[in-house]
């Protein structure tokens, strides 16, 4: 399968953290919208809000 081109071999350690990498991205926005489909805007809308609150305050405590 190796024709130094395409495809080239990697470590199993790498593939696996690229995997989770990729699940943790799409988190934070297949979150609100699935929250959108289920149960309306306001969940998806306040999913967001909190969120960014959240993250916010986490940010500060870690810059102080």
């Amino acid at each position: 399968m190796y024709d130094g081109i395409d495809y080239v071999p990697t470590h199993p350690m790498i593939l696996l953290g690229h995997h989770f990498s990729s699940i943790a991205g799409a988190g934070p926005i297949v979150g609100p919208i699935t929250a959108a489909s289920m149960f309306g805007w306001l969940p998806a809308y306040l999913w967001i809000v909190i969120g960014f609150i959240s993250f916010g305050r986490y940010l500060v405590q870690l810059i102080n």
